[in-house]
């Protein structure tokens, strides 16, 4: 996938995809050492956040070019945010 160069949005999901990976390396260190298992739900929820908001982005990146103006992008935006929670 090609995404285009959004005022450094590209930038931005390349560091979001990074941050996500450092919370799922997170993981298997924490469950390595015996961490408590509310302590490893919390990072895993974390990670899964992170995740669902990285995909939320890299789709509005995908749909930017697509859409004709602004009004229909924030319209779309927030049907997207609202159907993925």
């Amino acid at each position: 996938m090609n995404l285009p160069i959004v005022g450094g949005e590209r930038g931005a999901a390349v560091r979001h995809a990074q941050r996500a990976t450092g919370q799922t390396a997170a993981l298997a260190a924490m469950i390595a050492s015996g961490r408590p298992f509310t302590d490893v739900a919390q990072q895993v929820l974390a990670a899964r956040g992170s995740l669902d908001s990285l995909l939320v982005r890299l789709v509005e990146l995908e749909l930017w070019d697509c859409l004709p103006g602004r009004e229909v992008r924030d319209e779309v935006d927030g049907l997207l945010r609202t159907a993925l929670g």
